[in-house]
């Protein structure tokens, strides 16, 4: 916010009582005192006129739907170099450096974007955060004379029920879990729904909205979306329900009074549980498999069977999806690549990792370790692989003792000829096996000893 002031006369610096002087300092600096504003209008009557309700002096409490709470001070006799900076310390101890004024030789004051000049250093200045939808909590407002701090107020910003307007569901940092449809979604109703509620004094319409996002801890698969707008009365409630996704929602709420259009604001979260059992649903999507217990077995090594877990993110610490080593490059239960229903949907994330055609199990990664085991028996002409006289086919098991491999190591080598190496099962050759002839003149066959060896057991 630009910071205001006020040209100091004589007459007013008169009855100041200039003490402890120096040639380094301001000669006085004098607190007039900390203003809660409730509109733009109030704050610019400051700093000498604050009229109730919409100015309130030295307040113990602010509100979220207020405008902005400003500190007023009086500088006399400022020096050659010094500086005046005003602050404000957020409830997380985040500090915002609202302005820093500089005084010259010239008896100019000089800040960014402005200046005041001709005052031979006296100058009443005000400014202050705008605290309309910020966090809640305990803030203070701090005033720096060069690098000393000289005026020090606190006061507490929160949500009002009974003033203008006041969000009374969700609560702030709320947290909101994905219990109903298989615990996949947000309640329709009762005490864990996610409830939008508000009240106001003047007895208008509330319009909502909220934004939804999501992000992982190192930056993977970011996502957002607004839910649609929606109307209520004052007092009255309207449940929403988050299906297939959450994280953080940031809710706003807007009416218009006699003092005009205000806003109140609140952050909640909806995240996972850990209520739910995939054993059934991993059994029933590889009922036919060789191993039909095998993708218990992968969530088990991937996720240790956790589709979310605890960790503190984007402001809270809640159940997020489960991310993989590396900040959420993959996640959940089978941990898939990251989409915001892989993430959020535990049905949707055993399904993609059993039956996707990009990466699931069976519908890859299966018909991949095939297509590698023909490879090595019958060899590749572009590029140039021999064939291998002698190796049967691999058993079901076998196949997925590959496709595990595949699973774990995505694309192994980086050429045909290394990921054939790098395989669960390879062949062994014996030196004095090669024959000259072969279908393509270019490729000689290999005779291999009709066994295999296990490169890599998962």
């Amino acid at each position: 916010m630009r910071p205001r002031v006020y040209f100091c006369s004589a007459a007013m610096l008169a009855c100041f009582i200039l003490v402890g002087a120096s040639s380094a300092s301001a000669q006085h600096i004098q607190d007039r005192g900390y203003f809660r504003e409730a509109t733009s209008a109030a704050y610019a009557q400051l700093p000498f006129i604050c009229t109730a309700p919409d100015c309130v002096s030295y307040p113990t409490d602010a509100y979220t739907t207020d405008y902005a709470v400003a500190q007023v001070i009086t500088i006399v006799g400022a020096v050659d170099g010094e500086t005046f900076t005003f602050k404000a310390v957020e409830p997380d101890s985040t500090v915002l450096t609202e302005w820093v004024i500089t005084y010259h030789s010239t008896q100019c004051f000089t800040w960014s974007g402005g200046s005041l000049c001709n005052n031979s250093g006296y100058a009443t200045f005000w400014t202050g955060p705008l605290v309309n939808c910020q966090p809640t909590g305990s803030w203070t407002l701090q005033f720096y004379d060069n690098s000393t701090l000289t005026v020090t107020h606190q006061f507490n910003l929160s949500h009002n029920a009974s003033g203008p307007l006041g969000i009374t569901s969700p609560t702030a940092n709320q947290l909101i879990q994905l219990t109903d449809q298989n615990y996949t979604a947000t309640p329709s109703s009762g005490a864990g729904a996610a409830l939008f509620s508000a009240g106001t004094n003047g007895g208008g319409t509330i319009s909502w909205t909220a934004t939804q996002s999501y992000n992982t801890s190192q930056g993977y698969g970011y996502t957002t979306s607004n839910l649609p707008p929606f109307n209520t009365a004052n007092g009255q409630g309207q449940v929403e329900i988050y299906q297939s996704t959450g994280g953080q929602v940031k809710v706003t709420a807007q009416t218009t009074t006699s003092s005009g259009t205000v806003q109140d604001c609140v952050t909640f979260y909806v995240e996972g549980t850990q209520l739910f059992d995939p054993t059934g649903q991993l059994l029933s999507l590889y009922a036919t498999g060789a191993t039909p217990h095998l993708m218990t077995g992968i969530a088990q090594v991937e996720s240790s069977y956790l589709q979310f877990f605890s960790q503190n993110l984007l402001g809270a610490t809640a159940l997020w999806p489960h991310e993989s080593y590396d900040g959420g490059s993959h996640i959940g239960l089978m941990m898939v690549p990251i989409t915001n229903a892989d993430a959020w949907d535990w049905t949707i994330n055993t399904s993609d990792g059993v039956n996707s055609s990009v990466y699931g199990f069976a519908a890859n990664k299966l018909p991949t370790a095939t297509t590698y085991t023909n490879d090595i028996i019958n060899g590749v002409k572009n590029p140039k692989i021999p064939r291998h006289i002698g190796l049967r086919s691999l058993t079901g098991v076998e196949l997925e003792n590959m496709a595990l491999v595949l699973y774990r190591g995505v694309g192994l080598g980086p050429d045909l000829a290394s990921t054939l190496t790098e395989l669960y099962y390879v062949p062994i050759c014996s030196s004095n096996n090669v024959i000259s002839r072969a279908r393509d003149s270019s490729v000689k066959e290999e005779s291999g000893t009709g066994s295999r060896i296990p490169e890599v057991i998962l």
